[in-house]
């Protein structure tokens, strides 16, 4: 089964900024928009980049699980994808930035899903809870680039679960 969520806002700071805070930091930067985020292992070597790997353990639907991400777009500062495939289950995660004038940015985070297996069985559930938090997340994006791009999660506080 297929699941493809796409959310998106304004913000207002240039794309090299949003850029920066999304895709450079990405390491740093993920477990403050999304909370389920436990752990991110940064890329070994080096900073992100294309055919960077990096792993990220999440909680999810009450499961906590441990996935190996590779960058599979890298195209500074409009866009990067991250993709995680295994057996039963295959996630691409996008974030795309467009300059749209006056220092501010377009943010659109799209995912896409492929689930098979034992795990179809949740897809009813997942459509309904991914695509409300995805927003959530983006919001959360939003807030912390505008209020100066916090790189700290100590600095951010407690999170809620969510999914991106």
């Amino acid at each position: 089964m297929e699941l493809e969520f796409e959310a998106q806002t304004v913000i207002d700071r240039p794309p090299a900024e949003v850029f920066e805070f999304v895709a450079v930091d990405h390491c740093t930067n993920h477990p403050l928009w999304d909370p389920s985020v436990l752990r991110i292992v940064p890329p070994a070597g080096g900073p992100m980049a294309l055919g960077a790997h990096l792993d990220i353990v999440r909680r999810t639907l009450g499961r906590t699980e441990s996935l190996t991400f590779e960058v599979t777009d890298w195209t500074p500062p409009s866009s990067m994808t991250i993709t995680t495939r295994s057996r039963n289950f295959d996630l691409s995660l996008a974030s795309e930035i467009e300059g749209i004038g006056d220092g501010r940015s377009r943010l659109v985070l799209h995912a896409r899903a492929r689930v098979s297996g034992p795990r179809a069985l949740l897809v009813p559930i997942m459509k309904v809870k991914f695509a409300a938090e995805i927003g959530n997340n983006l919001l959360r994006i939003k807030r912390h680039i505008e209020a100066g791009g916090m790189t700290s999660p100590a600095a951010a506080g407690a999170h809620a679960s969510a999914p991106f």
